[in-house]
């Protein structure tokens, strides 16, 4: 069973851990007798092995083969209209149920959205974008003076990111200029800033070694403004080291609340188990 599942892993898995998101998930391609194996490998193990990809999914890989980052392109290109984010949104959405990939679920996109709405924060960063779905999500809920700097440490996903926003802001030129996305780790990228980049509002959903560290450079060197927001994934699962314990103990208990999800993701760094997540929001005052 160990071997079985060994197997399955090699197959259907990228990376198994979310704990480095500075590393893409490196997706597979996966011809149609190989699923029919894993199908097989499910019937015979009781259903242990969830079919992940069944039916149609069989037809989608083989059309849209998925070996490095760019390869979700073709199929946005083919599905998504041009110049239209919800468009655009919703085909990474249908790429992600077939490949596994870093993507806020509905419910956190809607918890993300309505503190960016109610905020009418004036400059944002977000530290980690993948391909860019939270920065389009941020885009549809900032106001028409905001600006959004999207960082990403991976050369690859940077390139991908860039390109899905060029397409999907393809008439809106305006908004596209308020919106900058860096090539960079975040630590590099924090050193580079001064205090005159004061944001207002901070997404983490990078590396969650490094949420501690970076909340903790960004305050200190006071690179958020006296009255700002910062919403932190993946507080639970995996977990943040540091993070919540900072936060509270910064700005009190009463300013950080916890809003809990699901995990995005059910697979072997979940035991095939739905696991309880959550995101933090946290509002700061300093100096007050």
């Amino acid at each position: 069973m160990v071997f079985l599942a060994l197997v399955f892993s090699l197959l259907l898995l990228t990376v198994t851990s979310v704990k480095h998101s500075r590393i893409p998930i490196s997706p597979i391609s996966v011809k149609k007798d190989v699923i029919n194996t894993i199908s097989l490998l499910t019937i015979l193990s009781g259903g242990l092995f969830p079919q992940v990809v069944l039916g149609n999914d069989i037809n989608f890989m083989e059309k849209y083969p998925y070996s490095k980052p760019s390869d979700i392109l073709q199929y946005i290109y083919d599905t998504a209209e041009e110049g239209n984010i919800d468009s655009v949104l919703t085909a990474m959405d249908k790429f992600s149920r077939v490949y596994p990939m870093y993507k806020l679920s509905p419910e956190k996109v809607n918890f993300l959205n309505n503190a960016i709405a109610t905020t009418k924060s004036q400059k944002i960063l977000e530290l980690g974008t993948f391909f860019g779905y939270s920065a389009l999500n941020i885009a549809k809920s900032m106001t028409k003076t905001s600006f959004l700097t999207t960082v990403e440490g991976n050369s690859l996903n940077f390139e991908v990111a860039n390109v899905i926003l060029d397409y999907a802001l393809k008439f809106d030129a305006e908004l596209r200029k308020r919106i900058k996305i860096v090539p960079m780790n975040s630590d590099k990228f924090l050193a580079s800033i001064t205090n005159t980049n004061a944001y207002d509002f901070v997404y983490l959903d990078h590396d969650k070694n490094c949420y501690l560290h970076d909340i903790e450079y960004l305050i200190n060197n006071n690179l958020v403004g006296n009255v700002a927001t910062v919403v932190a994934d993946n507080i639970i699962f995996p977990g943040a080291p540091g993070y919540l314990e900072y936060m509270e103990s910064k700005f009190g208990i009463d300013n950080t609340k916890i809003k809990y999800f699901p995990f995005e993701r059910v697979g072997f760094e979940t035991n095939f188990k739905e696991v309880k997540d959550g995101m933090s929001i946290t509002r700061i005052q300093i100096n007050a």
